[in-house]
């Protein structure tokens, strides 16, 4: 993996003071880092936390076999539809093969099972592995197939909307990895959210054991290759300066 991720700039050193003039700013729905976890512009999550995750020196957020984090509900700063265009972008390090739980997932403010999340796991975010996976709130689980590895890496998901060949491509580090036909997601129960460390209806989607998250984002549209590669080199170019 290149040493560029994000060296230098990394979770709680980062201030939260908006967008930049960042071309990949187009889109953004919210970005979420720091410790504890605060969105791009320092707003904290607007639910009610009952557990909060652990956090490490480096300002990463921690996954716990003892205390399941709870969703962290964060506004987003754009307009969203039900079975649209999509992207999510996280920053994360797996010390271990026997991860699960949902990184970041786009969904109602309400907290109802619906929405498009990636994280880690077997073929489910319920289910402990390496691989890159997702939920499909109130429709199913998404499998890539593919395993992230071990150490720091930058995770990322685009949908179109479609059900169509190709409609899901999944990536690590910045490569895409592989290709789905599952693309169409929910959206119901009004305002959506970005939501972190938890599937909004399930504790037992919450990261867990040793899956740190430095760094999430979301967009209403399809990022291409080349801007999922910039991401991959530094994501907080987003971040106003």
């Amino acid at each position: 993996m290149p040493l560029g991720v994000g060296l230098g700039r990394r979770g709680w050193r980062v201030p939260h003071l908006g967008v930049s003039t960042s071309p990949l700013t187009v889109g953004l729905l919210n970005a979420v880092w720091g410790s504890p976890p605060l969105d791009i512009n320092g707003c904290p999550p607007y639910n009610s936390i009952t557990n909060r995750p652990h956090h490490d020196v480096g300002g990463g957020v921690t996954g716990s076999t003892t205390t399941i984090p709870s969703p962290h509900r964060f506004p987003i700063y754009d307009a969203i539809a039900a079975n649209g265009r999509l992207s999510l972008f996280a920053l994360i390090r797996l010390n271990g093969s026997t991860e699960k739980g949902v990184v970041v997932e786009l969904s109602n403010n309400a907290g109802g099972d619906t929405g498009f999340g990636i994280g880690v796991g077997a073929t489910a975010t319920n289910a402990t592995g390496n691989n890159l996976v997702g939920v499909r709130g109130g429709i199913n689980y998404a499998a890539s197939g593919q395993a992230i590895g071990l150490g720091l890496h930058t995770i990322a998901m685009t949908t179109n909307g479609t059900s169509g060949a190709g409609a899901v491509e999944w990536f690590v580090d910045a490569r895409r990895v592989a290709t789905t036909t599952a693309g169409t997601w929910n959206l119901t129960g009004g305002v959506g959210a970005l939501v972190m460390f938890s599937h909004n209806s399930s504790t037992t989607d919450a990261i867990t054991n040793s899956t740190k998250v430095l760094f999430a984002a979301a967009w209403n549209r399809v990022l291409s290759w080349d801007e999922i590669a910039a991401m991959h080199t530094d994501p907080y170019q987003v971040v106003r300066a």
